[in-house]
């Protein structure tokens, strides 16, 4: 008597389900993955943004470089090569990252922020700001989640802030749509 090298249905139909469930569990496994990036990144810009708004207390101006500030973000200094519009940095050492995004610190005569911007994956252009002075109608001392207007996402307009961060939309500012944090 030859033994059969088939497959029972039986057998068939289990490796049908167990592919069929992780399939259906691969959307959620990469929005939990995306969630606990920008985790880091959210402390990240806060810290820093409260550390400039410290700064502007004891000195009276708003800091220009990381360097200048009581926090390390231990990120290679990125210079002013910023991706997505963003040409805010404010000097060499106000610009930091590595592979998948970058933190910038803007100052400027009309605003101040420290900001990031995702740099690869479908939520490119996608971060988050900290305002420490006036961004459009953005409240001084929050972390907004912000998108670049003028393209860039893979994933499409509000796709980020909306749908993974569960941000509402605010306003637009420098080609940037802002939404506020839950």
């Amino acid at each position: 008597m030859q033994k059969s090298l088939g497959f029972t249905l039986i057998e068939l139909l289990v490796v049908v389900l167990i592919i069929g469930i992780l399939a259906a569990a691969v959307p959620q496994y990469e929005k939990a993955v995306w969630k606990s990036r920008t985790a880091a990144l959210i402390t990240a810009v806060k810290s820093i943004g409260e550390a400039a708004s410290v700064y502007q207390l004891a000195n009276g101006t708003y800091p220009k470089e990381f360097s200048e500030l009581d926090v390390d973000l231990d990120l290679p200094i990125k210079g002013g090569g910023v991706q997505c519009g963003n040409t805010l940095g404010s000097s060499s050492d106000g610009v930091r990252g590595n592979d998948m995004y970058e933190v910038m610190l803007n100052v400027s005569g009309s605003f101040s922020l420290v900001s990031s911007n995702f740099k690869k994956g479908p939520y490119r252009c996608g971060g988050f700001a900290y305002v420490i002075k006036k961004f459009g109608s953005a409240s001084p001392g929050q972390v907004y989640c912000w998108e670049y207007a003028n393209g860039g996402f893979t994933a499409g307009q509000g796709a980020f802030c909306e749908k993974i961060m569960k941000s509402t939309y605010e306003g637009t500012s420098d080609s940037y749509r802002y939404y506020r944090m839950p």
